[in-house]
């Protein structure tokens, strides 16, 4: 399954973590000092020892998980796009956060992430490995957020570049989608030897 959304990355990569440092300039006595501004703060996250997360930065690219805080307890695991968080609570559902149109909404797929062992991301897509081992996609398309095109039935493994996936299936086959110039072949299974 997977959640259909443009993606304001399709005309190139950016977000957070790619705002540069700006200079100015302050004049401190007679002289001039050149000073770094810090950039807009990035999205980053705390994982608590009690299993909480506190997140921070440009609220826009997940740095506020204000609205769901009481529903971040017990967290197992955390993924982050550039612009969204997604996490794995105890019970195996997942909380998203963040922008929409980079996996920080995932109600279209909500109801199929359960029993989530893990989450893997892309710049702007998230995939859920499910218990049964199918996954389930959501996100920017252009980023993997659409793996309509795959069959992803007993998946053991999945790696990501910036904008595909690739997944290892039980039968040693792998699996690829996303964005074509950055690994994700759609509808392309490869059959891998081990040597």
């Amino acid at each position: 399954m997977h959640l259909l959304r443009s993606c304001p990355m399709a005309h190139g990569c950016r977000g957070a973590f790619t705002r540069q440092m700006a200079v100015r300039r302050s004049k401190i006595g007679s002289g001039m000092r050149k000073r770094l501004k810090p950039p807009e703060a990035p999205m980053l996250h705390s994982w608590q020892t009690d299993g909480s997360v506190i997140s921070w930065g440009n609220p826009e690219d997940g740095g506020d998980s204000s609205a769901i805080k009481d529903q971040l307890k017990n967290v197992q695991q955390i993924q982050a796009t550039l612009g969204a968080f997604a996490a794995i609570l105890q019970d195996g559902s997942v909380l998203t956060w963040g922008k929409a149109a980079e996996g920080g909404d995932s109600s279209e797929v909500q109801s199929l992430l359960r029993r989530v062992r893990r989450i893997h991301a892309t710049y702007g897509a998230f995939a859920a490995i499910l218990a049964d081992g199918s996954v389930v996609t959501w996100g920017c398309r252009e980023a993997g957020g659409d793996s309509s095109r795959v069959e992803l039935k007993d998946v053991q493994q999945i790696c990501a570049t910036g904008r595909a996936f690739a997944a290892i299936l039980e039968d040693a086959s792998l699996v690829t989608w996303g964005d074509l110039d950055s690994g994700g072949h759609n509808a392309v299974r490869y059959r891998m030897k081990y040597l």
